[in-house]
């Protein structure tokens, strides 16, 4: 019976997102990375910032598509490995949905969140991620960073690999693969490189930039984005040993 009741549940959240394809983009927020076991766990919340109740679909997912389940809590308690969630937040409160973090191996993805429009429209909402290392003999490390409807258009993100190390996640939540042209550029504005990213449908990639792109080593810049579809999101992180933070990609509105 249970197995029954959580076939029916994905197939109602999977239903919901096809739908989501011709909804309001603020009904939705995407996480272009999650990571759970091998030191890492992913901490996700949520507050209503309407009038209304909202109704939020949790899905995390594999690279390619598919279910990622993950040991996860809800507001410190309802543990339990799980591929969705459904989460019920009232005008003002605030939720979050946390995995744990004490497998051995490490398993990655991204996940997507689904206001499910119950009302004339959708509720505003805030949302963040948060990345935690834990490892044994020094404190934990972590960072936070804000999440948002797909970027539409091109965006740029900002690096440093002089003394320190920065990476990049980004997700392809579209149903088509896409090319994402690279314009690299050093801390002058000068374009330096320029490389073309593959990003299959429903996949996200993470990656340290200087292991990518050569051309990056050593210096401090940015690198423009051209984005040709609707279903993207990226952030990055920039390491110093063992310490990081995140930072969100700046995007120009026409």
């Amino acid at each position: 019976m249970k197995s029954l009741l959580y076939a029916l549940l994905g197939l109602l959240f999977w239903n919901s997102l096809g739908a989501a394809n011709t909804a309001d983009d603020s009904l939705l927020f995407l996480v272009p990375h999650v990571v759970d076991g091998g030191s890492w766990r992913t901490t996700l919340k949520f507050v209503n910032l309407g009038t209304h109740d909202v109704q939020l679909f949790v899905i995390f997912q594999k690279d390619g598509g598919g279910d990622l389940a993950v040991p996860t809590s809800i507001d410190g308690g309802q543990s339990g490995t799980r591929a969705f969630a459904f989460l019920s937040i009232t005008p003002g409160q605030s939720t979050t949905i946390a995995t744990t973090g004490t497998a051995n191996d490490l398993a990655s993805g991204w996940a997507i969140a689904y206001q499910n429009q119950t009302n004339c429209c959708p509720e505003p909402m805030g949302a963040m991620a948060i990345y935690t290392q834990r490892v044994p003999g020094r404190e934990d490390q972590e960072a936070a960073v804000t999440l948002g409807p797909p970027i539409s258009r091109n965006f740029t993100m900002m690096f440093d690999n002089t003394a320190y190390s920065t990476g990049f996640a980004i997700l392809n939540q579209s149903d088509a693969a896409t090319p994402l042209i690279a314009r690299i550029r050093d801390r002058t504005g000068k374009v330096i490189d320029q490389q073309t990213l593959l990003l299959p449908k429903s996949t996200h990639v993470a990656f340290v930039l200087a292991d990518l792109w050569r051309s990056t080593a050593g210096i401090a810049g940015s690198i423009e984005f051209v984005n040709t579809v609707n279903g993207l999101a990226a952030f990055g992180l920039r390491f110093n040993a063992s310490a990081f933070t995140t930072f969100n990609a700046f995007t120009v509105i026409p």
